[in-house]
This record gives structure tokens, sequence and C-alpha cells, in this order.
């Protein structure tokens, strides 16, 4: 489905990928997934 082509899925899709369930673009993302680089 195009989300663009229909302003309520847009608007649908927007509330969706805002909440909790997923996570955001942000500095620390990484730490929020539990990853540590490895050492060399």
């Amino acid at each position: 489905m195009r989300v663009r082509a229909n302003p309520n899925s847009l608007t649908k899709w927007k509330e969706e990928i805002t909440g909790s369930r997923y996570l955001q673009a942000a500095p620390d993302v990484f730490e929020k997934l539990g990853y540590t680089p490895a050492q060399l």
C-alpha cells in the first residue's frame, strides 16, 4: 500500500511509527539495542 496515496492512511502510519514499539533514530540507538562493538 502506498500510504501517501491516502491522507488517512498516511496519518495512521505516522501515528504508528512514532509509538514506543519502534526505535527512533538517536545517538544512543545501538546502546538501546544492547550492542557493544567488538574490542580489537
